[in-house]
């Protein structure tokens, strides 16, 4: 049985399927809740730059920060105070997402993650708060950067209208640079934790806003009679006969006079060898566009064949018979 088991494996992979490992996780169930949340995404930030915040790592994802946004060593102390503020009042009744400051010298930060909109003269009159000469008023720092977070590389700070000296201070950090400053910590466990969560809402804002921009680009670019033949193709993409082709491709690939098929519901296919009590499943995902891979076995309903999970594999709880996910062990990436 065992050796029987491992020829079904060996040949598939051969095969060029798609398989994407999403592991469960919770945190795209919140970011479709907190999308527009642009404070609370600010508040997370924040709470990496201060020391104050209580992550133990003192002035580390600050200074790390800094270095990432071009400003030089010089510019500050390694004892220095930092301070980091949000939502920070200035004139015209402007608030700055998160405002940096060590003496009279800031760092302005521009959250756009929740994709808002950019208002009239906003960065401008972030600027207001910047003096090189006259740093004697509470409200006035030497302002060195400005950074604008967007939410992908599809956007970035709009700069009509402004002197060239802002220009020049102005930062693009997209959130990939926020998940490579956080891909650095130091060795501390509940912070390592922290910035893994937080890196993984980015990847989702990051790949939910891109496949929106494609969708609005792919919109306004193609004419009506285009869009009615890409139309008719995802309907017979997402067909069920569709997914019959793809599976007999599968069968041809996998050729064996020993091997049997038989096709379920015209989703997945069960592949097998005579007289076992075990057969491979492939089953399609058509939400994902990809493939997951089982090995079956009903030699005895409430309990999975010893020789099978001695092997490594695990039961991953399924209800169809007694599966065993393969995806983590098998190579099917196209």
């Amino acid at each position: 049985m065992i050796e029987e088991i491992r020829k079904i494996l060996s040949k598939t992979k051969n095969l060029n399927l798609k398989y994407e490992d999403t592991p469960f996780c919770v945190l795209p169930f919140m970011y479709n809740r907190i999308s527009s949340k642009e404070i609370l995404h600010s508040e997370i930030i924040a709470s990496f730059l201060n020391h104050d915040s209580g992550h133990g790592c003192g002035d580390f994802f600050v200074t790390y920060f800094l270095e990432l946004i071009g400003v030089s060593k010089s510019e500050y102390d390694t004892d220095q105070d930092f301070k980091v503020y949000t939502e920070y009042p200035i004139k015209n009744q402007r608030r700055i997402d998160i405002l940096i400051t060590w003496g009279k010298k800031a760092i302005i930060i521009e959250n756009k993650l929740n994709n808002a909109i950019d208002q009239t003269d906003q960065l401008k009159d972030y600027y207001s708060i910047h003096s090189e000469n006259k740093i004697d008023n509470d409200e006035v720092f030497n302002v060195l950067k400005v950074v604008y977070i967007p939410c992908n590389k599809t956007k970035k700070a709009p700069t009509n209208g402004l002197k060239k000296e802002l220009i020049d201070k102005i930062v693009n950090f997209y959130p990939e640079d926020i998940i490579n400053w956080l891909n650095k910590y130091p060795d501390n466990e509940v912070v390592k934790e922290a910035c893994i969560n937080y890196s993984k809402v980015l990847q989702y804002i990051n790949v939910k806003n891109q496949n929106f921009m494609n969708a609005q680009i792919l919109k306004t670019q193609l004419n009506n009679e285009e869009l009615k033949k890409i139309l008719n193709l995802v309907k017979i993409i997402n067909s069920e006969d569709w997914n019959l082709v793809v599976l007999s491709e599968i069968q041809d690939k996998l050729k064996d006079t020993n091997i049997k098929f038989k096709e379920k519901e015209k989703r997945y296919l069960e592949i097998y060898y005579d007289n076992h009590s075990f057969w491979l499943e492939l089953f399609f995902y058509k939400d994902k566009g990809c493939f997951g891979m089982w090995i079956a076995d009903k030699s005895d309903v409430n309990k999975i064949n010893p020789k099978i999970t001695n092997l490594g594999f695990k039961d991953d709880g399924t209800q169809r018979g007694i599966c065993v996910n393969l995806t983590q062990f098998i190579d099917i990436q196209s």
